[in-house]
């Protein structure tokens, strides 16, 4: 993850702040552009360099294990314990159902590809929506194949949970 908080610009586009920057993931150092927009006026005051970093990094790493739930993998300790439970419960039924049918047939080329191809995001949008409520996309390339992520926090105590997690 970067460490350095010069590669991050806030930046103010009709009158709604935005934070603009990059995290660096994997072992080749592929970086990845982030972009955090707020939707009410504290939040470039509220949420610091730091916070973005790891939470883009957090979604990041949501984002990928979505991806392994979808590939058949089941739902991770990791992932459980930024999720709802409510989320968890449809998560692991979508991952029953792809177990059930196989709908990754490994003759198909394509679906091959999705088994044995690492997942690697190429954006990650937030939208600070309030103080209490963060909605995040990410778009996640699978080889060839693109999938959009879309994941909902909502901050519970101190601690933001995932209140909504889909891929497709």
């Amino acid at each position: 993850m970067n460490d350095s908080t010069e590669l991050w610009t806030y930046r103010y586009e009709r009158n709604l702040p935005r934070m603009e920057g990059n995290i660096t993931v994997g072992s080749f150092g592929v970086t990845v552009p982030v972009r955090i927009v707020g939707f009410f006026p504290e939040a470039p005051d509220t949420y610091s360099v730091k916070f973005c970093q790891e939470y883009a990094f957090l979604v990041y790493n949501m984002a990928c294990m979505l991806a392994d739930t979808y590939r058949g993998r089941g739902v991770t300790p990791l992932l459980r314990k930024h999720l709802a439970p409510q989320c968890i419960e449809r998560l692991e039924f979508m991952w029953q159902l792809v177990g059930c049918y196989d709908i990754l047939n490994l003759e198909d080329e394509k679906n091959a590809m999705i088994k044995m191809v690492p997942p690697m995001p190429q954006w990650i949008h937030f939208a600070l929506v309030t103080s209490e409520l963060m909605e995040c996309t990410v778009n996640v390339n699978i080889g060839t194949i693109v999938f959009h992520s879309m994941l909902v926090f909502r901050r519970k105590a101190s601690r933001w949970i995932c209140d909504l997690a889909d891929i497709g």
